[in-house]
């Protein structure tokens, strides 16, 4: 996955506000790694829109978005639709359209836990700000912070 992501894909962090919740310091060295099991504990989905990751074309305009924590293997996934997305812009349309319908009917047969991170994935396709420039969107998710009194 480390291959892929670093051959195929421009990758950075963002820390949307470092100064929420007294953490404005520089992050210098790598964090530390969580300890197994506390992620072992972690569903997937949870974090919710705190966790953005957004795929982009090579003029910085999204073409994917996944939320929340994610497995190893559903990144892999994600990158891997991504690239797809990427490669043929005409497909994008449809492809997201087959990949929703696809988990709208594994619904059904998820338990209440495995249906909320089916639910997320499907509200990250049909609400994915794609075509858009990530530096407004950024901006706009920090506005959406403010605006919802998550700070002051």
């Amino acid at each position: 996955m480390e291959r892929l992501l670093s051959e195929r894909f421009t990758c950075s962090f963002h820390n949307q506000l470092p100064g929420l919740y007294c953490n404005d310091a520089v992050l210098k060295a790598p964090a530390a790694p969580y300890p197994p099991a506390q992620l072992s504990r972690i569903r997937e989905g949870d974090g919710g829109g705190n966790i953005r990751l957004y795929f982009c074309d090579t003029e910085g305009r999204v073409a994917h978005l996944i939320t929340g924590f994610c497995s190893p293997q559903r990144l892999l996934d994600e990158a891997r639709f991504a690239l797809a997305l990427l490669e043929d812009a005409g497909a994008a349309k449809r492809l997201r359209e087959t990949r929703g319908e696809a988990l709208r009917r594994t619904l059904g047969g998820a338990d209440p836990r495995g249906r909320a991170a089916l639910c997320r994935r499907i509200q990250d396709l049909e609400e994915a700000p794609v075509g858009r420039d990530i530096h407004a969107v950024l901006r706009q998710v920090e506005d959406d912070v403010y605006l919802k009194g998550a700070v002051g």
